[in-house]
């Protein structure tokens, strides 16, 4: 199933509980969730694009807790994140709204609408083209570090590009 089919599945209302535990310090976001929620379910996917985002099991290669994330959904232009199936990992048993709930929080990481900073904007919408990235990010560090509205942010290369 696709994003889009996923979003249309389920009413904004039943995401509520799973967006409150993942945001319980920032609770006042909720309305820039229903916004984006509506902007998704309203808005047309990319026509032939072809994409995954994965729901999986996270954290154990960084020594953290496990934890169910959504990923491949943040910083895409969102009529091509619409069109992209959502692959559920092994072992990974979530209600659908659940599930939904993670992926609309996942797409907002840079923003709550199409029109927010995104990743691909930070670094002039090049990111899907390895080359172009010399001229905009120092290649010789092993961090990325890329600055949005919620903070800085460091990324080891190798994740962002895997």
């Amino acid at each position: 199933m696709t994003l889009k089919e996923l979003i249309s599945k389920v009413d904004f209302e039943s995401l509520v509980p799973f967006i409150e535990k993942t945001e319980e310090k920032h609770l006042d976001s909720i309305y820039e969730y229903r916004e984006a929620y509506d902007i998704l379910r309203n808005m047309k996917p990319s026509e032939n694009f072809k994409g995954e985002a994965t729901v999986g099991w996270s954290g154990k290669g960084y020594g953290d807790k496990q934890w169910i994330g959504v990923f491949h959904l943040d910083g895409d232009d969102w009529e091509d994140a619409l069109d992209k199936e959502i692959v559920i990992g092994k072992n990974v048993n979530l209600p659908i709204e659940e599930i939904a709930a993670k992926c609309l929080w996942e797409i907002t990481y840079y923003g709550f609408t199409p029109e927010h900073e995104g990743f691909e904007c930070i670094l002039g919408r090049k990111i899907r083209d390895i080359r172009y990235l010399t001229d905009t990010v120092d290649m010789t560090s092993d961090l990325l570090q890329v600055r949005t509205f919620m903070g800085k942010f460091h990324y080891l290369w190798q994740d962002v590009f895997q």
